[in-house]
């Protein structure tokens, strides 16, 4: 069902001293419902890897493989985790996409050179690239609900030696075909 914003429930309740009182409460969807239970498990994730390693670990989950997920990381692989010494990217119940090989070109270029400014800490010349690049340790979560470019992306962790990949066995729903010209 859609939600309908015109539904409102009266619930009326009572008090043990027989107080009453009634609560308005406006219909929602189901999907509006999974996405607000959703946020909250991803916030409580971030919290909970926060907490364990002391800060020292950041945590970024990717729901789809979309263009609008791919922003959102390249925003956040900096602002939550730039100052971090490694990250978890948790791609599990992620439903696939497109986005695969735009992360991996973020989290596997090669660093060939350092810099070190005057009184600076070592760093790579990141302003020197078109794009943001992320070189700390990462370990990625995948499932059994990790589906098609989601799966894409964890293999291309494993294989690449990029990172350590975690989880339970993908269920193998890639889907591809090659360009016919």
């Amino acid at each position: 069902l859609n939600q309908r914003p015109d539904w409102v429930f009266n619930v009326e309740t009572r008090a043990p001293d027989g107080t009453a009182r009634t609560l308005h409460i406006p219909s929602t969807s189901y999907a509006k419902i999974r996405e607000l239970l959703g946020d909250e498990a991803i916030a409580n994730n971030r919290q909970t890897v926060d907490r364990l390693s002391n800060g020292r670990i950041g945590y970024l989950n990717i729901e789809a493989m979309n263009l609008q997920s791919l922003r959102q990381f390249e925003h956040d692989v900096y602002a939550t985790t730039f100052d971090r010494d490694g990250l978890i990217i948790d791609v599990r119940n992620n439903s696939g996409g497109v986005i695969s090989d735009y992360l991996l070109a973020i989290l596997c270029h090669p660093q060939h050179a350092y810099t070190i400014p005057r009184d600076g800490r070592v760093s790579y010349p990141n302003g020197y690239l078109g794009k943001a690049v992320y070189n700390k340790p990462l370990v990625v979560l995948c499932n059994q609900n990790s589906c098609s470019n989601a799966e894409i992306f964890s293999h291309a962790i494993k294989t690449l030696k990029r990172g350590k990949l975690v989880g339970t066995p993908t269920n193998a729903c890639v889907i591809s075909r090659p360009d016919v010209q």
